[in-house]
């Protein structure tokens, strides 16, 4: 069973390249942070979107 907010890290292999991705389990529609110049997905805006998204309930996820 999931906690509603709680934040999971898990990694994929893409091509011998491990990507890091955070998500919290929510409703639709949900919210994908894609990191930009100078941004990751430990930055304010990033973190900034998942307060948001955990007091909304909406599901997010996040990669770097």
């Amino acid at each position: 069973m999931t906690v509603p907010g709680a934040e999971t890290l898990s990694h994929l292999d893409v091509s011998g390249r491990s990507i890091a991705v955070r998500a919290i389990p929510g409703q639709s529609p949900g919210v994908v942070w894609l990191g930009g110049f100078k941004s990751d997905m430990m930055g304010g805006k990033a973190q900034a979107l998942a307060d948001w998204a955990v007091r909304r309930g909406q599901n997010y996820v996040r990669f770097d």
